[in-house]
C-alpha cells in the first residue's frame, strides 16, 4: 500500500511499479494525508518512507505534525515485529517523536541527496 499526499507522487509510484512489471493486484495506491490514513489494528509488516524533510518544500513545523501523526499510526498499525524504514533530514525530532520507551531507533546509513545528508532509521517496537 503506497499513500502521498501529492498525486506527483502518487502518480510517479504508479509509472515505477509499471516499469517494474509489477502486477496492479499487488500494490494499492491512494492520496491521502498521513493523518488521515484508516487501516485496522496492528495489520501492517513494514512501514517505509521518505519523510518530508521541511527544507525544500514545507517546514519543520508542518514535520512536527507529521512525524507525531506517524509514530501514532505506527503504534496502532504496525505488527509486534513490525519495523519502520525512514529517510529524514530531521534527525532530532525523528528521535524525539519515537521515544526510547516505546521504540528502537537505529540509524543505518547516511546518504547524499542533493547536498543533504539524510539518514535511514529502522525503527522497531520495545519489548515490554
Amino acid at each position: 500500500m503506497c499513500s502521498d499526499i501529492s498525486s506527483k507522487a502518487i502518480y510517479k509510484s504508479k509509472k515505477n511499479f509499471l516499469s517494474a512489471e509489477v502486477d496492479e493486484s499487488k500494490y494499492k495506491l491512494f492520496k491521502s494525508d498521513i493523518s488521515d490514513i484508516y487501516l485496522r489494528k496492528q495489520n501492517i509488516d513494514k512501514i517505509v518512507s521518505n519523510l518530508p524533510f521541511g527544507i525544500r518544500t514545507g517546514n519543520h513545523e508542518g514535520n512536527i505534525r507529521a512525524y507525531m501523526d506517524l509514530e501514532k499510526m505506527a503504534g496502532r498499525l504496525l505488527r509486534k515485529k513490525g519495523l519502520l524504514v525512514l529517510l529524514t533530514q530531521e534527525k532530532k525530532l525523528l528521535r524525539e517523536v519515537f521515544k526510547k520507551e516505546n521504540w528502537n531507533v537505529k540509524s543505518v546509513a547516511q546518504i547524499n541527496e542533493g547536498g543533504l545528508l539524510p539518514e535511514i532509521f529502522v525503527i522497531s517496537r520495545k519489548n515490554k
